[in-house]
């Protein structure tokens, strides 16, 4: 395999207000998109871990809008390993222009890898983007690009033209019709960095983009490769892409299972299981793979000290609990009393399902809570602390420490620290059964629609009983939904949505016989 050998530094452009992405940016936001988080991970930290993976250690972060926030997401790290963070301003007028800020006060005087950190994508993209680099022998731009899908919306994007042999022949911009889009991945040679550290030319009131001055640069001695991504790319640039980027990472991890290594690994049918990690008299189909690290357990005892010394005599299970394909739970984690799981089920750490039914191709956080009846529906992701209780029938991307209690129909994206009330009522579908437009940019954009008619609520938003959103509603972060509140459009952040009440006293006369 080609090495990246050549490419010893990199930046991250993590700096933008993410107007577009709201409740999730922009105006009222807690945090910028990039710390927002993917399967608790935050989307910077990905791209910034998947850079260091291939052996990039010098990285640099660009922050602008937000940026406490978004340097906190390293915080865990030890300082000789967090990035190098630059500051910029303004971080509202592309990526050109921020790049060149970087670049200038950096000084960088070799190669370098550039990357969006609003970018979702398999670390094997960064990988391929630096092994064709060095297979260029350092000489080749080369660009991450990836296919449009048919119901994406082109005039979106910056689009490209791309020949047989993999040479940009064209950045065409946003066009309709395109279909190879600019994912957010850059391999530079030396010499070009050094002409992107120029500021672009540009009004106060232009955006100008990498692509876009790459695009000047076609026709020059330097070939410009599209690096086609092999996996599934989401460029988290609207609300509805997050909930697309933690759909797509779940098929990602299940799609590992069979593969991964633990403390104890079984496969279903394959004589008895080890009653240490899976109390007999559970169900599970054959061909099922379960990976167990240390202290996990599939049990009807509430912890493992009980587990153990219940296997020595072990009791019929009342309600058996039932595993029908692949699973992984984390140190700690716990399947209980009538638990089913469909399978395709990631389990991290210390989470705990208990008499609840988990669907296919699901991730249950960190310390997550599915009990009581819950309900997980397919391509989930439930983060850290979440908790679906009491009859709750959950689907969509639960940010860490949200609660869904009661009956509740939910099709949603939320940040953290969300607490949705009894009786809450998610829409899916419209009366027409098209996809929910979003107004962006001055234009109406209809996402897939699959995803266009969640409910997309920002960091702390409390609902209250009762509470109905129509498909495609955006809540912005710090905001209160009073009860039987019919909620709709777009809410903005910071705010109290109450019903107007009339009180009305009249006299009662009460008729006797």
């Amino acid at each position: 395999m080609a090495q990246s050998r050549s490419i010893k530094h990199a930046i991250i452009l993590a700096h933008g207000r993410g107007d577009d992405c709201f409740p999730y940016g922009g105006e009222g936001a807690l945090r910028g998109k990039y710390a927002m988080e993917v399967d608790d991970i935050p989307l910077v930290r990905r791209v910034f871990d998947s850079i260091r993976e291939v052996g990039v250690k010098d990285v640099t972060v660009a922050v602008g809008f937000l940026a406490d926030a978004t340097k906190e997401v390293f915080a865990d790290l030890a300082e000789g390993d967090r990035p190098r963070f630059v500051s910029v301003e303004p971080y509202d007028r592309g990526d050109a222009p921020v790049l060149a800020s970087v670049i200038k006060q950096v000084g960088r005087d070799g190669d370098v890898l550039v990357a969006n950190g609003d970018l979702f994508a398999h670390p094997s993209e960064y990988r391929a983007v630096v092994d064709a680099f060095a297979a260029s022998e350092g000489k080749a731009v080369c660009v991450l690009i990836d296919e449009l899908d048919a119901e994406e919306d082109a005039l979106s994007w910056h689009t490209v033209s791309v020949d047989g042999g993999g040479k940009i022949t064209a950045f065409n911009g946003p066009v309709a019709g395109g279909k190879l889009r600019v994912s957010g991945g850059y391999a530079i040679p030396a010499g070009k960095v050094d002409a992107l550290a120029s500021p672009p030319p540009a009004t106060a009131e232009d955006r100008v983009y990498l692509a876009g001055r790459l695009g000047a640069m076609l026709g020059s001695d330097t070939a410009i490769l599209g690096i086609r991504a092999s996996t599934p790319v989401v460029h988290v640039d609207r609300c509805f892409d997050y909930l697309e980027a933690n759909m797509t990472q779940v098929h990602f991890k299940v799609k590992a299972i069979p593969g991964l290594k633990g403390a104890y690994v079984y496969r279903g049918g394959e004589g008895q299981a080890d009653p240490r990690y899976v109390f007999p008299g559970t169900i599970i189909r054959k061909g099922a793979t379960l990976v167990f690290e240390e202290g996990a357990f599939v049990s009807p005892y509430d912890t493992l000290d009980e587990h153990l010394a219940a296997i020595k005599d072990a009791p019929r299970q009342v309600t058996p609990i039932r595993i029908r394909g692949d699973l992984f739970l984390g140190a700690g984690a716990r399947i209980g009393l009538g638990a089913e799981i469909e399978g395709g089920v990631y389990v991290w750490p210390g989470a705990n399902i208990d008499d609840s039914v988990i669907e296919t191709d699901v991730i249950i956080g960190a310390g997550a809570i599915v009990r009581r009846k819950g309900f997980v529906r397919h391509e989930s992701v439930l983060m850290a602390k979440s908790r679906i209780e009491c009859a709750a029938d959950f689907e969509g991307t639960s940010g860490p420490g949200t609660i869904f209690m009661h009956p509740s129909q939910c099709w949603i994206c939320n940040g953290k620290g969300c607490d949705c009330g009894a009786g809450n009522f998610f829409g899916t579908w419209r009366f027409d059964s098209k996809a929910s437009k979003f107004l962006i940019r001055g234009r109406q954009v209809a996402p897939k629609l699959k995803v266009a008619n969640a409910t997309f609520m920002g960091d702390n938003v409390r609902s209250a009983v009762m509470v109905n959103f129509t498909p495609g509603t955006r809540i912005g972060s710090n905001t209160l939904i009073g009860p039987g509140i019919v909620a709709s459009g777009r809410l903005e952040a910071n705010k109290g949505y109450l019903l107007k009440q009339d009180v009305v006293k009249a006299r009662v006369s009460l008729l006797r016989r």
